[in-house]
């Protein structure tokens, strides 16, 4: 018996040890700087909420051969139905799904633009394609480092219905991370009137954040992965 119990023990300890490995390969870590600061036009508001830095991705899929496919569609099919999320579950845990970039960040800033020019439509797709038009046609927000390179090459929006808000992301990559030193600026600039705000982020403006999504947490903030 204590012989059972000794191996019992032993593989515990090794399965306990190749979990944690794994918890551990679900581990990131970032930077956000509050920014809390708003501009008022005519026409919108802008609130800028905070940009987060972050220099990590998801690993592209490994196509798997034919006859793993095959296997997996034979185990899936032979689990009852309310054990197959689990079976992904485990999957995902005992899986290393980031890639690190020890040389860059991408960037996210998040923010909302509030309308107090009203557009009203027939339909909510229509009222939101147009705040979005709007949007895109009479404001313009840069994210810049230190030495004047920009990162606004991409983003999104997310109209709140019938709120008149939009919700934006501007993100941005390949930021070296030794520029963080000197300091980021957010620069407003509304194309029609050409008024022009700009905010200042210092370096120890930036806050590390960590994140483990071992267990399928989710980000606080809505990534690009």
């Amino acid at each position: 018996m204590k012989r059972v119990i000794s191996v019992l023990t032993v593989l515990f300890v090794i399965w306990l040890g190749f979990t944690l490995y794994f918890i551990t390969k679900h581990s990131v870590v970032g930077k956000e700087a509050k920014i809390n600061k708003t501009v008022e036009f005519d026409d919108v508001s802008i609130h800028l909420n905070s940009l987060v830095l972050y220099n990590f991705e998801r690993k592209a899929p490994i196509l798997d051969t034919n006859e793993t496919e095959k296997f997996k569609y034979k185990l899936l099919s032979a689990l009852p139905k309310s054990l197959v999320m689990p079976y992904w579950r485990i999957m995902y845990l005992y899986s290393s799904p980031y890639e690190i970039d020890n040389k860059s960040y991408t960037t996210a800033l998040f923010g909302k633009c509030e309308f107090t020019h009203h557009i009203n439509d027939s339909t909510e797709y229509n009222e939101s394609e147009k705040y979005n038009g709007y949007f895109e046609d009479h404001i313009s927000i840069n994210v810049v480092d230190s030495m004047g390179a920009g990162y606004s090459s991409g983003g999104s929006r997310l109209y709140e219905d019938n709120s008149h808000e939009l919700g934006f992301s501007v993100r941005g990559r390949d930021l070296p991370i030794e520029r963080i030193q000197t300091g980021m600026k957010v620069i407003i600039k509304h194309l029609d009137s050409e008024e022009e705000r700009e905010f200042v982020i210092n370096s120890e403006d930036f806050i590390k954040y960590r994140h483990n999504d071992s267990f399928r947490k989710k980000f606080p903030f809505q990534l690009r992965l």
